[in-house]
């Protein structure tokens, strides 16, 4: 999942969902999805500069429990038995500024 921040400027969110099985994508253009402490916890893989002075930082859940989809449904996950750092980062490409992502801040 990939998304905009909302409290910092210029910086794309991209959220790994390790193991996660569903036949539809857990979250739609619009929704919003909050990361805190209190929803679970996650740790930063990738951190890379884009164009604009835009970053990406790339996360994956460390606990695999407080995670909803769009519509407020915990997501089950299963830790991946594997995690290929040598892989493309960020997994999504770059919509740019003029594409709309999955998250969006409020207006």
């Amino acid at each position: 999942v990939r998304g905009r921040a909302v409290d910092m400027e210029d910086v794309d969110v991209e959220l790994l969902l390790p193991g996660l099985k569903t036949d539809d994508a857990p979250y739609s253009e619009g929704d919003k999805l909050e990361l805190s402490q209190k929803s679970g916890f996650a740790a930063m893989l990738h951190v890379q500069k884009l164009k604009l002075d835009r970053i990406s930082v790339t996360l994956v859940p460390i606990t695999y429990q407080g995670i909803a989809a769009g519509e407020g449904a915990p997501l089950k996950m299963t830790p991946p038995d594997l995690l290929n750092m040598d892989a493309y980062w960020p997994i999504t490409k770059d919509p740019g500024l003029a594409e709309r992502v999955a998250v969006v801040p409020e207006k």
